[in-house]
């Protein structure tokens, strides 16, 4: 009898440590984790705020709307918003392009969509600041793929900027 009760909690323990580890395996860094890490790399950081998908409406770091529509969507919301699991992006309140956004996608192929409309965001940005003292700012800014996510980078350093971001998704 010791012998089966001593045998069930063996397996037991060992069912638990394969959850666990594959568990462990598949956890993912949030977006927010990454947007930090991005932003802690840029030597001159401007003003700006953070906003999350992941913040209830009234919270500090809400995400309105009508902001993911002016900025993402051409005036109505952007339609790869359904394939977002969430985001965090950095916008600058100066008068400043430093602009950074990281979007967690549902798969490859709605990264690969995300990265279609960072890119016009991109585009956006590099008419609105060219012949400006800022220009080599959006000149050099960058959207990026990794895995299932989706990276915006407009800032002073993209190489070590990326660098920080893919450290956090590994």
């Amino acid at each position: 009898m010791k012998l089966k009760f001593f045998s069930v909690i063996v397996c037991l323990s060992l069912i638990g440590c394969i959850l666990c580890a594959s568990s462990c395996a598949e956890s993912t860094a949030s977006a927010e984790d990454v947007l930090s890490a991005m932003v802690h790399t840029e030597p001159s950081l401007p003003s700006g705020k953070i906003y999350l998908s992941t913040a209830a409406e009234g919270e500090k770091q809400y995400t309105p709307q009508s902001l993911l529509a002016s900025l993402y969507g051409g005036g109505s919301a952007p339609i790869e918003q359904s394939e977002w699991v969430e985001f965090a992006i950095f916008l600058s309140s100066a008068h400043h392009p430093c602009e950074f956004a990281v979007f967690l996608c549902q798969s490859a192929q709605s990264a690969s969509d995300t990265a279609k409309m960072l890119c016009r965001r991109l585009d956006t940005l590099k008419a609105s600041w060219a012949d400006t003292q800022y220009s080599s700012y959006t000149e050099n800014g960058c959207v990026s793929v990794s895995g299932n996510y989706c990276i915006l980078t407009v800032c002073a350093d993209k190489k070590a900027a990326l660098k920080a971001a893919l450290s956090v998704i590994k």
